[in-house]
Order: structure tokens, then sequence, then C-alpha cells
């Protein structure tokens, strides 16, 4: 099986002149506190898989190949040759791919018991050293880690400042009508036609909408939201709605919302919150300006 060392001698990325390797990626992980992640990932899937050699094995046939499939599709590795060369590159060979595979579909099994699996089956020191590196691999850590040092990196060379005031009132004159914040009041009904009900009660019966959640026993909750936290199709009736007026049903959930407008509030780039967001958005778009144009990545995922 592949060592973690030689997967971690490979290039992964340049910027300018700088090479980072895999060693790069996996000791900036240790340093922002994610790599714990992968060992305790690969920690829970050794001793499950100690447990399914001690008791037999849970999973269903067919399991792993339908694992292996969707990897391999997510990954767009058309054939064997294929998925063969884009382990080579990361230093894994098949065995040790389908070996972490199997662990993950071991942990998804018993997720409710890894707490005490993890006690009667403590894996080999030297067993868990070797499947940090095809944990993280195989599990997108490694792309997660590789892709936040490479802003890192790229950003440092952008030499990125804080955004302009004007690049503040660009971004918010994009995203005017995203920004539109909202306070309502909110009832979620599990059904379509009991919303419906409601909706039409408060509309045409001049009902409240207090009362209709008091008949349904159904908390009526007040929020408060940015219209682009909303799904698209309920956002162009909120944006238009005045306030008192009562907007649905619509999606929410494993339910219907009927939303009540109680007031709407223009951004403005003075309010801090509205700040902040565009502050946000631009510092995104500057570092994957940063990105595109100063990494190059030797190693794709």
């Amino acid at each position: 099986m592949p060592t973690m060392g030689m997967g971690q001698e490979r290039v992964v990325f340049r910027v300018g002149s700088t090479e980072y390797t895999g060693k790069d990626v996996v000791d900036a992980a240790r340093r922002r506190g994610v790599w714990a992640a992968v060992e305790a990932r690969a920690r829970a899937g050794l001793a499950c898989e100690l447990r399914a050699e001690a008791e037999g094995d849970p999973l269903p046939a067919g399991a792993l190949d339908a694992a292996a499939e969707s990897f391999r599709y997510a990954r767009d590795l058309i054939s064997g040759d294929d998925t063969r060369a884009w382990l080579g590159r990361w230093g894994l060979d098949e065995e040790a791919w389908t070996a972490a595979l199997r662990r993950g579909l071991l942990r998804e099994h018993w997720a409710d018991e890894l707490g005490a699996i993890l006690a009667p089956f403590s894996p080999d020191p030297a067993a868990l050293s070797a499947a940090h590196w095809s944990e993280a691999i195989c599990s997108g850590a490694l792309e997660e880690a590789a892709r936040a040092l490479a802003a890192e990196a790229a950003a440092a060379v952008a030499d990125l400042g804080e955004p302009s005031t004007s690049a503040l009132e660009r971004c918010l004159a994009l995203h005017r009508l995203d920004w539109l914040r909202i306070r309502a009041r909110r009832l979620v009904l599990p059904e379509e036609p009991m919303a419906r009900e409601g909706a039409l009660r408060v509309r045409e019966d001049r009902e409240s909408l207090d009362a209709v959640a008091a008949d349904a026993a159904r908390p009526l909750e007040r929020v408060d939201f940015w219209l682009e936290e909303l799904p698209p199709e309920s956002t162009g009736a909120l944006a238009a709605a005045a306030e008192e007026e009562l907007v649905g049903p619509v999606p929410f959930g494993d339910g219907f919302a009927l939303y009540q407008v109680v007031s709407k509030q223009i951004p403005r780039i003075e309010d801090p919150d509205v700040r902040a967001r565009a502050r946000e958005r631009v510092r995104r778009n500057e570092l994957q300006h940063a990105c595109d144009e100063h990494v190059r990545w030797a190693i794709g995922f």
C-alpha cells in the first residue's frame, strides 16, 4: 500500500515560482486544525473494519461497486485506466482506494455506534498512519485544504487589501434586490392544501394569521432574513409585497410557508450588516480572481 510519504512528495500546485507539495498541504491542514478530522475518520473507519472482520461484513452486495462508481463519476473518471492514472498522481493504488471507500461505507453503516466501536476495536498505529493519506484524498479533505492554502498563497502574491468604498457600492448595486431585508411572521404548515386554506382565511375571510396558527396548533414565528436566503420561487412575491400583506404558500423544508410581511428594509452601504455582506462578496471575488491568475494546479482533483 502506498505510504503517506509517497503522496506528500508530489507537487500539488504552484504560485509563481513556488511549488507546494502534498506535505505543505498537510502541514497547513494541521495548522488550521482540520487534519484532526482526517485522523478521526481514519481511526473510526479502521475500527469498523476490525469489527466487520470479527462479526461479519454488514455491507449489502454491490455497495462497494456503487461507491466506486459514484466516486469515479464525480471526478469524470470514465475508464479504469483513467481511475488508475488519477490515483497514481496522488500516490494511491486501487487497493488503498477501495479500502478507503469501504471504510467510509462501514462508518456510515455504524454511524450511531462509532463511540462504542473504538474502544474494543482500536486500530494498529502503523495501519492508522498509513490510512491517513488515502482518507484525506478520498474524503475530499485534502482538496479542501489544498484550495485553502492556494487561496492564501494567491492572496499574498496579489497583495489584496481592504475593498474600497466604490467597490462596495458597485457590489451593492448588483445585489440590491438580493439584500432586501425582510421582517415577517411565518407560519409553516405540513401540507399544501392546509396552507392554501389558511391563506384563503386570511385574504378572503379577514381572519388573523394568529387564528390560523392556533387552529393548526403550529407556531407563528417572527423571522428576519435577506431575500437571497429564500428559494427563488418565493423571492418575487416577497419583494413586491406591501407591509401586512400575506405571501404564500411557498415550499419550505418539508412543508409550506405563509409569510406576513412586517417591514422591508432597502439595503444601504451605511448599514454595517450590508457593508459586511458587500465586503465579504468583494473579497471572495477578488480572491477567486487572484487564484485564477496565480495558481497553477499540478494535480487535478
